[in-house]
């Protein structure tokens, strides 16, 4: 393509793709001489792009992963906060993917992205929900065999039930009774699912007594 342009000088605005460019030069009746091309590498802009993956998850014990899409150009970097973007932590991973493990807290996620020499750009943020887990408490008291006991709940949460007496029993409601046949020392666990998914447990010692025997001589 010719460009109306004789002077020593070309000025180029708003290419969309790569370039050569080369200059004719003639002077007098001499032959056309054509100077060495030189290319003008175009980038396409960066691209953040979005995140996709894991969204929810319970404190403490938990692994996810999340994975950018969508992006034109590469990963610089991917950064979390906790503080819904007050501030950002540095996460040292330059791939489409971020592993996560043991979050505490909510946590809200972003990659940098940056395409050659075009400008770095992030990409949509992405919020990791961290759900508490159920605290799991009851108190009993030592009881007799065969006789009714009672388990009281002490749980916090709007949870799901489950006990297990250790003897081949269980029960799914709040505050069971149990009668054990036998005397002795029993694990009783209860285990709690709140209305998120997240479950925790605790096991303590029940004690079940021998009944009293009556033994007199007339």
């Amino acid at each position: 393509e010719s460009i109306a342009n004789t002077t020593p000088n070309l000025i180029y605005t708003n290419l969309n793709q790569t370039t050569w460019y080369r200059a004719i030069i003639k002077s007098g009746n001499c032959n056309e001489a054509i100077s060495t091309p030189v290319q003008i590498t175009v980038n396409q802009p960066s691209v953040g792009g979005s995140i996709t993956g894991t969204q929810n998850v319970c404190a403490n014990n938990n692994t996810g992963s999340l994975q950018l899409i969508g992006n034109t150009g590469n990963v610089i970097q991917w950064e979390s906060s906790i503080n819904n973007g007050t501030s950002w932590n540095i996460l040292t991973v330059n791939t489409n993917t971020l592993s996560f493990s043991n979050l505490t807290q909510s946590t809200i996620y972003r990659a940098l992205v940056g395409n050659n020499t075009c400008a770095a750009i992030y990409s949509s943020i992405y919020n990791v929900n961290v759900y508490a887990l159920p605290v799991v408490n009851y108190s009993v008291n030592a009881g007799c065999q065969n006789k009714n006991i009672l388990f009281s709940n002490t749980s916090i949460g709007n949870n799901l039930y489950y006990w297990d007496f250790a003897d081949g029993g269980n029960a799914s409601i709040t505050n069971p009774t149990h009668s054990f046949l036998n005397s002795g020392t029993y694990p009783v666990k209860l285990v709690a699912t709140s209305s998120n998914g997240c479950v925790d447990s605790i096991r303590k010692s029940v004690g079940v007594n021998l009944n009293p025997v009556s033994n007199y001589i007339a």
